[in-house]
């Protein structure tokens, strides 16, 4: 008596025991209505098993000779049953428990020793009987819940274990390795890019000013040359002192104008000019061109002029104008950028942010599921590739059905 599912599904194929048909016979198992409702696991290992076993009979059951194949698929809500018979040589392939030895070569392996083995792990249970010259093997799939009344662990073998990663989340640790260093990265840049253009700044504007002045000096040094007679000196002439005093009142005090003689001590002063900065005494007495100095002690600039006469050195002109406001005016701008530069930051790191995780969180979703696809694949569970998943799941699907067929033909 053979082991069937009782129900009012059943298809039947009757074909040659030959190589040839077995594309026949996987058609016949896809496009059986038995299979229609049943999970795509249960109906791949019930086509596996029937690929199997009519190739272990074309190639061995009628050795050479030709003869026939009989196979009979039914279905129940509970299970589906393989039955296959043939009229060949007696044989049970039940007989053998022993499992082959797949260490060994190929060459070296039992016939379709493999082959059986494989239909043995797909199939929940088997039965074997010879009736009147006929050999019949029945294989019974069971798709019943584990809970069902009749089921057993025993007839119930545990499901893989899927090896599928955990997904982890995606926002904080975007946020923590990627958004804040970046925010951090770019507001110090901004706070640096604009500390080097107030830097840069002042110099251009302390540059203009000792331009600006430069012309003043010349005019009033050539000025104070013409003016020495035969006999005059430095300090008895008194053109000098009128020349400084008209031009400070020019400058509304702006300017305060010096005159030393060749040992650094002041000879001429404008009205109110007050002590010569202490920074003039470091500066070299031997300067024969225009210079210029800082004194931000003293919050003035100063630009000086050698003064000559037949080309003897006679004394310098001073100019010191103040540079409080310019000093001033570059601190103020240096704390606005220092305030600036942060909330500018601040209002664009949300915006990087925002782009960042529109690109990033599809990626890593899309990652994910192809990941799990492919364990899947793996694990030999059932995995549904839809056209969208991309080719590198595709092919993987490939291979996966490339090795299940290697395994076939090489156990048959």
């Amino acid at each position: 008596m053979s082991d069937t599912a009782d129900g009012p599904g059943r298809s039947d194929l009757v074909l040659p025991a030959e190589e040839g048909q077995l594309s026949r016979v996987l058609s016949w198992v896809q496009a059986s209505g038995v299979l229609a409702d049943v999970p795509p696991a249960i109906a791949s290992r019930v086509e596996l098993a029937a690929e199997e076993l009519f190739l272990n009979l074309a190639h061995h059951a009628y050795a050479d000779a030709p003869g026939e194949v009989r196979l009979s698929l039914q279905g129940s809500e509970s299970a589906v049953t393989l039955v296959v018979e043939d009229d060949g040589t007696a044989f049970n392939p039940l007989d053998n428990s022993a499992e082959p030895d797949l260490d060994l070569e190929v060459e070296d392996r039992a016939i379709g020793g493999l082959g059986l083995h494989l239909v043995r792990k797909l199939s929940d249970r088997q039965t074997y009987d010879r009736d009147g010259g006929v050999n019949r093997l029945t294989l019974l799939f069971r798709i019943a819940p584990d809970n069902a009344p009749n089921a057993t662990k025993a007839d119930n073998p545990p499901k893989p274990t899927s090896t599928r990663t955990a997904r982890r989340p995606v926002l904080l640790p975007f946020l923590l390795r990627f958004l804040l260093p970046l925010g951090l990265i770019l507001t110090l840049s901004l706070v640096l890019a604009a500390g080097l253009n107030v830097l840069r700044l002042e110099r251009e504007i302390q540059h203009a000013a000792q331009i600006r002045y430069d012309s003043v000096a010349r005019e009033l040094g050539d000025t104070i040359e013409s003016s020495f007679g035969a006999g005059l000196s430095l300090s008895s002439n008194l053109a000098v002192q009128i020349a400084i005093n008209r031009r400070a009142q020019l400058r509304e005090g702006e300017i305060r104008y010096y005159v030393t003689g060749p040992d650094g001590q002041v000879v001429h002063a404008s009205t109110g000019a007050g002590p010569l900065p202490s920074a003039v005494a470091a500066l070299p007495g031997d300067a024969d061109t225009l210079w210029h100095a800082q004194a931000p002690d003293e919050d003035v600039f100063l630009t000086g002029m050698p003064l000559t006469l037949d080309t003897a050195p006679i004394g310098t002109l001073v100019l010191v104008f103040p540079s409080r406001s310019l000093f001033e005016a570059t601190a103020t701008l240096r704390r606005d950028i220092a305030i600036v530069a942060p909330l500018i930051a601040l209002i664009s790191l949300p915006i990087i942010a925002l782009i960042a995780l529109m690109v990033a969180v599809p990626l890593h979703r899309r990652f994910h599921h192809m990941a799990d696809v492919m364990h899947d694949l793996a694990d030999g569970t059932d995995a549904p590739v839809a056209r969208s998943d991309g080719a590198l799941v595709h092919a993987a699907a490939a291979i996966s059905a490339r090795l299940g067929r290697s395994t076939a033909e090489t156990g048959s």
